[in-house]
């Protein structure tokens, strides 16, 4: 790959992404502050971002509809076959694993053989790498959907993104692409027992940082009654760059506001 400008690379297909974001299927393990030694499955292509919903805080840039219709998904027996072939080398190397995380260029579930991916992963995982976690990072919006509802029921962590309450702040925070339905996803989400939701939290355009939005956001975890809550910040370059990192006082006033009225467990991660 060569540079293209600061931060930005030009990849091999011809396409400029963030540098540091193009991602096989399988990379890592990472040290991950909330996960520890995380090995990420990308089930979408490596140099496209492949998500439904156009953040301006992402690290990837933004969603590109064009690109979506072009990319090239791979196969289930392709992630298989990476997978497999990257725990045998852990196994073989007696490298430590805590966790296997669906994540990468974009939102997993879309990837339409996703639930019989998570069946192979699972199954590997458990000839290989016994006792490993395997979880999600996910913006829900797909979980209405009953295989892929009974595909992250099989998963032992669900982290599922929710960064603001009113419909009006999260579309202009998420910028979600035609057919998102808030009302929807939530009560899709409502139904996944023990789920972890993520929000991540920037001043500038789209503040979801005030008290009113806050509260409203709340309000929606009292309804979700997550397992748990992480919060956080900019600690890498958006896709806007008019967009602010949340003050750490004001990250911090967040969990304890969490803690307090919606009685669930919040963790703030300041950066770095």
């Amino acid at each position: 790959m060569t540079r293209r400008k600061e931060g930005l690379v030009r990849t091999p297909s011809g396409r400029t992404v963030m540098e540091g974001t193009v991602r096989p299927l399988v990379y890592g393990p990472v040290d991950s502050r909330r996960y520890g030694r995380s090995l990420g499955v990308n089930v979408l292509p490596p140099d496209v971002k492949y998500c439904n919903f156009d953040c301006g805080y992402c690290q990837l840039g933004r969603t590109d509809a064009a690109a979506l219709r072009e990319a090239r998904l791979p196969s289930r027996a392709q992630v298989r076959a990476a997978v497999e072939a990257r725990l045998e080398e852990l196994a073989q190397a007696g490298e430590r694993l805590d966790r296997i995380t669906f994540s990468g260029n974009g939102e997993p579930t879309l990837h339409p053989e996703f639930p019989g991916i998570v069946e192979d992963v699972l199954e590997l995982r458990d000839r290989l790498a016994p006792g490993v976690r395997v979880g999600i990072l996910s913006n829900g919006t797909t979980a209405h959907g009953a295989q892929v509802r009974a595909a992250l029921l099989r998963l032992d962590d669900r982290v599922l993104k929710l960064d603001a309450g009113s419909e009006e702040t999260l579309r202009a925070v998420n910028a979600p692409l035609p057919g998102f339905e808030l009302e929807r996803t939530l009560r899709a989400v409502e139904r996944l027992p023990g789920v972890t939701i993520q929000a991540l939290f920037h001043c500038g355009p789209a503040d979801n940082t005030a008290d009113a939005e806050v509260g409203a956001w709340i309000a929606r975890l009292r309804k979700i009654r997550p397992a748990g809550v992480q919060i956080y910040t900019l600690d890498r370059a958006p896709a806007d760059p008019r967009l602010l990192p949340c003050p750490p006082e004001r990250l911090l006033e967040i969990a304890e506001r969490v803690r307090r009225e919606a009685g669930v467990p919040c963790r703030a991660f300041l950066p770095r």
